[in-house]
């Protein structure tokens, strides 16, 4: 099923090969915006603010744990596990959004790098009567606007009427559309042009966003530490875990250039929104975590994963001496 309710001949585009062209790609576009499946890019910032603001929350909750009556936000295990995974699922959630797309189709990724990079690969489409026409919208709106007061003023009685949202008499969205493309093209409305295109600072600033401090730092991280294990020799001195505003930096860009695209350039939905939860997100938080008769099978249970790992180490290497593989 067409997603577009006209067909490219009913469109008032000159360049109709370029805005089939356009068609395909926006149709791609969208699709790592919002509509894969599993990966959109959408649906990656939703879990990474989700899971973002859920650490955020339990660390609220240390900084509110009174200090002479202690609860268990402030167990040091806890803390440390929670530090640590928050940390790493951030930091590789920010590196997968910004990764370039690989040449091989077998190797193909869904980020917001290779989106803004394919974006820019096809400026060319990216027109003003594309950008407005696409979908059966005239270009020049005031034929249709001066139809539709003729037709209100010719009523007798009180003048009411509904305009057109779709096709070549949505006049208003006409309108809208181009004051839109003036901003994307810096153009003004005066010296509007079919050809105009959006302007390169625009992609330039995309680019720019994508290559932030913040995120760089962040990449480091990935590279240095938590997806490899760095050598002495080539692990940088300045190397440190980052920081919840240098994060929260690194999501802002991400979010404002998909949002860019999405909303903006593609004139579509917005990406990457915090999900709003349809249950209560606190629900038993304030339960204790664990019941003090509990507490001593839970020793229990350390000491029995202790031993189980103590025996690894027993004739670690007997299989691998006698050349079998160690199980």
């Amino acid at each position: 099923m067409s997603d577009y309710g006209f067909a490219p001949e009913a469109c008032d585009v000159v360049r109709k090969d370029r805005l089939i062209l356009y068609r395909a790609k926006r149709s791609e576009w969208l699709r790592l915006l919002d509509e894969d499946p599993i990966h959109s890019i959408s649906q990656q910032l939703s879990a990474m603010q989700w899971n973002d603001v859920v650490y955020r929350c339990f660390n609220e909750a240390r900084r509110l744990a009174p200090r002479q009556t202690p609860t268990a936000a402030v167990a040091p295990i806890l803390g440390e596990f929670l530090d640590v995974g928050y940390l790493s699922t951030q930091v590789l959630a920010i590196s997968k959004l910004v990764e370039r797309n690989a040449s091989k189709p077998q190797k193909t990724i869904i980020s917001i790098r290779r989106l803004v990079d394919d974006l820019i690969d096809h400026r060319s489409l990216l027109t003003r009567e594309i950008f407005v026409c696409n979908d059966g919208l005239p270009y020049d709106p005031m034929p249709a606007r001066e139809r539709f007061y003729s037709a209100l003023m010719s009523t007798p009685g009180p003048k009411v009427g509904w305009a057109s949202t779709t096709g070549p008499e949505a006049w208003g969205i006409t309108q809208r559309m181009h004051a839109l493309f003036d901003r994307l093209s810096g153009v003004a409305a005066a010296d509007r042009s079919r050809d105009d295109l959006i302007q390169v600072t625009v992609f330039d600033a995309l680019s720019a966003g994508l290559d932030d401090p913040s995120i760089k730092g962040l990449l480091q991280l990935r590279h240095k530490l938590i997806a490899h294990a760095a050598d002495a020799e080539n692990r940088p001195d300045n190397l440190v875990h980052a920081s919840l505003n240098q994060i929260e930096a690194a999501q802002r860009i991400l979010v404002k250039i998909a949002h860019t695209v999405g909303g903006t350039i593609l004139y579509g939905n917005g990406a990457g929104g915090l999900p709003t939860p349809q249950f209560d997100q606190f629900e038993h938080l304030d339960q204790p975590f664990v019941r003090p008769t509990d507490v001593e099978k839970l020793r229990t249970y350390w000491n029995e994963q202790s031993g189980v790992r103590d025996k690894w180490l027993q004739h670690a290497d007997a299989e691998i001496i006698e050349g079998k593989r160690p199980t």
